[in-house]
């Protein structure tokens, strides 16, 4: 018999929790995954399955990073733009979508009180 076990991170801050919006991602056994993936969708907007072994351990790790690199460039670009004299609510647009989902206005935002240098 024994246990079954999965690797099944999330994506999403407490707020995206509290709207019942999270991404999860699993990983381990297929048929295990298939069995309990009712119960991983009680908790999330999204599930998904990426493969045996611990992939989801590493999809959140890229994902982390994606996220990082994107946040990370869109404060240099931002600042390159404002020192050459563009204001901030024009470059780079509040409404510009960014790459996964996530919008300009989203990042400015999240530390709008201090600046990105």
């Amino acid at each position: 018999m024994g246990v079954g076990y999965l690797c099944s991170p999330v994506s999403g801050n407490a707020k995206v929790a509290k709207a019942g919006k999270l991404l999860q991602v699993a990983s381990g056994p297929k048929a295990l995954y298939e069995e309990v993936e009712p119960f991983l969708q009680a908790m999330a907007r999204r599930v998904m399955w990426v493969g045996e072994g611990e992939l989801a351990r590493v999809w959140k790790i890229a994902h982390n990073t994606m996220f990082g690199v994107i946040i990370q460039n869109l404060c240099e670009i931002t600042v390159m733009a404002e020192k050459a004299g563009i204001p901030r609510h024009i470059f780079p647009g509040k409404h510009q979508r960014l790459g996964a989902g996530l919008h300009v206005h989203q990042v400015q935002n999240a530390h709008a009180d201090q600046p990105y240098f």
